[in-house]
């Protein structure tokens, strides 16, 4: 929950977005997932990834796990309060037809707390024993509310490791983060908890 508004946040930057728009535009994320399908196949058939080279590709926690080792990766990981995604989750459930968001059969709110904490534990746990994937953390809500300093730090990952508006041109790199600030809409931060 929150990668969509990183990848538009890349997308700024000129970044190229690998995704297929099989997910459609819709009330819960109006500016589109920039999802593609087969990352969900990913533990079973990772060759698509041949075809996303020098792309951005969304994957969430724990897939990054499964990436193949013989491809040159970096890791921007979107942390965000997890009763926030838990309330996102339960009004896009809402959303796609179930009038009680998760069945009442389903998992409890702790227990799905639980899973995705142990989830997310794996996949720091992982990177921090994989030093060749340089990550960069990066907290939800400081990107939509200390934007300016957010993307900043985003703009030196991408620089520092390959990518970014790596000119001598200095006003390049000021329009690209201009750009990267502009595609943040704290509008959009509507599963908010706590102050």
């Amino acid at each position: 929950s929150g990668t969509s508004l990183a990848m538009q946040v890349l997308a700024a930057a000129g970044l190229e977005v690998a995704q297929d728009g099989m997910r459609p535009l819709d009330l819960d994320n109006p500016r589109g997932y920039f999802e593609l399908e087969p990352v969900k196949r990913i533990r079973r058939d990772a060759r698509f990834l041949e075809g996303c080279r020098g792309q951005v590709v969304k994957i969430v926690a724990p897939l990054p796990m499964e990436l193949p080792k013989h491809f040159a990766y970096r890791v921007l990981f979107v942390e965000r309060d997890l009763a926030e995604i838990l309330a996102s989750q339960r009004r896009l459930l809402e959303r796609s037809g179930s009038p009680e968001g998760i069945p009442s059969e389903g998992p409890t709110d702790e227990a799905l707390e639980q899973a995705f904490r142990s989830a997310l534990d794996r996949c720091r746990a992982w990177l921090a024993r994989t030093p060749e994937i340089p990550a960069l953390f990066v907290d939800h809500r400081a990107l939509l509310e200390s934007t300016a300093e957010s993307v900043s730090r985003i703009a030196r990952f991408l620089e520092q490791t390959g990518d970014g508006a790596r000119t001598a041109d200095s006003a390049a790199v000021v329009r690209a983060q201009a750009a990267m600030i502009r595609a943040v809409d704290p509008a959009l931060y509507r599963s908010r908890c706590g102050s």
